[in-house]
């Protein structure tokens, strides 16, 4: 029983880490083409322990991060550099990747909690 419930989340960890890596990936094209390189590097995944799912995993480069959050700085040469944040990976809450998947863990996870409690 416990083997099936591993199988099952590893499914949906699959399932919603690819949701998720195309949605910010489209975000990311669609803020600038010029982006295109960030969008092709950007990977979820999800990580399983103690044989449940534990979390999605963003990765990105740094640059992305820096376009998300944007930066003001002063450059080796003294101009200044200032990015406006642009909140492109916001874009798992417009498809509400995070509450399907909620969603999904917790049947999977109340059919285990049934299944152990004995009835008399």
């Amino acid at each position: 029983m416990a083997t099936t419930n591993v199988i099952q989340e590893r499914k949906i960890g699959k399932k919603y880490s690819r949701l998720l890596q195309s949605a910010v990936r489209n975000a990311i094209n669609q803020e600038n083409q010029s982006f295109k390189t960030l969008a092709l590097k950007t990977k979820v995944g999800y990580r399983i322990k103690n044989e449940r799912l534990q979390r999605l995993v963003l990765n990105a480069p740094k640059q992305s991060f820096v376009h998300h959050y944007g930066v003001e700085t002063i450059r080796s040469n003294g101009r200044k550099l200032s990015l406006k944040a642009r909140n492109h990976l916001d874009s798992f809450k417009q498809i509400q990747v995070m509450n399907s998947l909620a969603t999904e863990i917790g049947d999977v996870r109340a059919e285990e909690v049934i299944a152990q409690i004995n009835f008399k």
